[in-house]
């Protein structure tokens, strides 16, 4: 069942068309793929903030995790961005959060982040640490910037098709 929210919302006085991905369907798939690959310790990394699309995302990934058998309880960490949202201060939170997933216990081998620039920052926060990526931990962002195909960390997100869906030729 394509369960995608697609709809229109009144902004200002005009009708806007949008198309928006599955988040839940995004934060399952993206905890498979770790899954898929050995991890067993999985968490969640995201902003602190709550959105719809953030829950939906943990949702998803919580129940790829209730699906095997694996831990669910606990494994979402957020962090607190410091100023506006943007890959910039994504990557910075994502950077900050790096002591705090070293210290876990058991210690996490795989990563779900809740976009590509978060992902980058946990990445380079780890490497920087004397992590070997993908060897002792995996990482998955969610969305598709452009850095995030240069460093393999983000589940491609067709937005092509996306918007072919959107103007009903999908």
């Amino acid at each position: 069942m394509d369960n995608r929210f697609t709809g229109s919302m009144a902004a200002d006085t005009r009708l806007v068309d949008s198309v928006s991905m599955d988040n839940v369907e995004a934060g399952r798939l993206a905890a498979q793929h770790l899954i898929e690959r050995g991890c067993r310790q999985i968490i969640f990394a995201t902003e602190a903030t709550l959105t719809l699309s953030r829950s939906n995302k943990i949702d998803g990934f919580l129940a790829a995790l209730r699906s095997h058998q694996l831990p669910a309880y606990e494994r979402v960490i957020e962090g607190k961005a410091s100023s506006e949202y943007g890959d910039t201060e994504m990557f910075e939170l994502g950077r900050s959060m790096v002591n705090r997933i070293l210290a876990m216990t058991p210690r996490p081998d795989g990563i779900v982040a809740i976009n590509d620039a978060l992902g980058i920052g946990l990445m380079t926060g780890l490497r920087a640490a004397g992590v070997r990526i993908p060897q002792q931990m995996s990482i998955v962002g969610i969305d598709n910037i452009f850095a995030g195909r240069l460093c393999r960390t983000g589940a491609d997100l067709d937005d092509a098709a996306a918007g072919r869906h959107g103007a009903g030729d999908g």
